[in-house]
């Protein structure tokens, strides 16, 4: 399972949760600053989501730190939670959200995601 949260910026900076289950079932809370506002789920096509794993993969989980922080204010930051193996989680929080290059990988499709996929409305999460 993948949690992804944007919390926004000082200015319009995107401000989402994104919730990636094994099925490939997803669930999206636009909150503000999107292309859309509302709650939505889809399922991911395959293709994306193979690529999200092989860089999940590449990022190596268990060797990235639990804070990245950037030397400036006003930026964005991300909340990242990944379930794996049968159970483990890696928790990043990461202001300005160029922890490593991996991760900003990582971020960038995860944020692409909001345009590429066929979202259909849904209710709140619960």
């Amino acid at each position: 399972k993948i949690v992804f949260k944007e919390g926004g910026c000082f200015g319009d900076c995107p401000i989402f949760n994104m919730y990636i289950f094994g099925d490939r079932s997803v669930y999206y809370e636009a909150i503000k600053f999107n292309k859309q506002q509302g709650n939505f789920n889809t399922t991911l096509d395959q293709e994306a989501f193979n690529t999200l794993i092989r860089t999940i993969n590449y990022v190596g989980l268990s060797g990235l730190a639990s804070r990245y922080e950037v030397n400036w204010t006003d930026d964005a930051a991300i909340d990242l939670e990944i379930t794996y193996n049968n159970g483990k989680v890696k928790k990043v929080h990461d202001y300005g959200m160029i922890g490593t290059f991996g991760l900003a990988n990582l971020y960038s499709q995860l944020f692409n995601l909001r345009d590429s996929q066929r979202w259909r409305p849904a209710g709140p999460r619960i």
